[in-house]
């Protein structure tokens, strides 16, 4: 655990006074569970928390079941500590998983494989502040599997398509770039936000596209 004196549990306390839909049981339970993190050095893991912590396995666990909006905290840490020159980001992330009843299971492209792998994705959402050199998390979603996306009549395009417009007001609040990686020239993934009252430039490392790209 870090000393409540700690920098890092007062900006945390700081950021969620700036949240007004956060009650004080659950603002005193992120702050303690801030310290918790950046004190452990083994797996975020309720058993662990237990014995790392204050609280017992089951309080941690039910403490997680209640609702928190991470991205509101993760935005207003934004606004308060980001520089003026922003550059939202979005990346999804493979990551390897075995077995067949978990959740978002399926076959998902991997950058560093450079091959479609099995396993499950998030849909990194962040914001890099450019003169400091540094990126602050925003949200991670998971990905539907294909075969859940094709039964909803959705494709990955527009699951990543529906993670930028989530929070689409909020990136044009403090910029109106969004950088991506070359897969993202598609007009599916393009038109889409560009068709909004103020649009968003997208920078991609691939060549732009005269049909897609902005």
């Amino acid at each position: 655990m870090l000393k409540p004196n700690s920098n890092a549990l007062q900006v945390a306390e700081t950021t969620l006074g700036k949240i007004t839909a956060v009650s004080k049981p659950q603002s005193k339970f992120i702050i303690l569970m801030v310290g918790l993190w950046l004190g452990m050095n083994c797996r975020y893991v309720f058993s662990n928390m237990e014995r790392w912590g204050s609280m017992t396995e089951k309080s941690y666990r039910n403490g997680f079941k209640k609702f928190f909006d991470w991205f509101s905290f993760n935005f207003e840490l934004l606004r308060l500590h980001g520089g003026k020159e922003v550059v939202a980001v979005f990346d999804p992330s493979h990551t390897g998983k075995s077995g067949k009843k978990t959740y978002g299971l399926g076959l998902f492209r991997s950058g560093a494989s450079q091959r479609a792998l099995k396993g499950l994705e998030i849909g990194c959402l962040a914001f890099v502040d450019v003169a400091a050199g540094t990126a602050l998390h925003g949200e991670a979603t998971q990905t539907p599997s294909p075969k859940t996306l094709k039964q909803e009549g959705r494709t990955l395009v527009t699951h990543y398509v529906g993670v930028i417009e989530k929070h689409l007001s909020d990136i044009l609040a403090v910029t109106r770039y969004l950088a991506v990686d070359g897969y993202f020239m598609k007009k599916d993934f393009i038109n889409p936000p560009v068709s909004k009252e103020a649009a968003c430039h997208h920078q991609s490392p691939q060549r732009c596209q005269p049909d897609v790209c902005i």
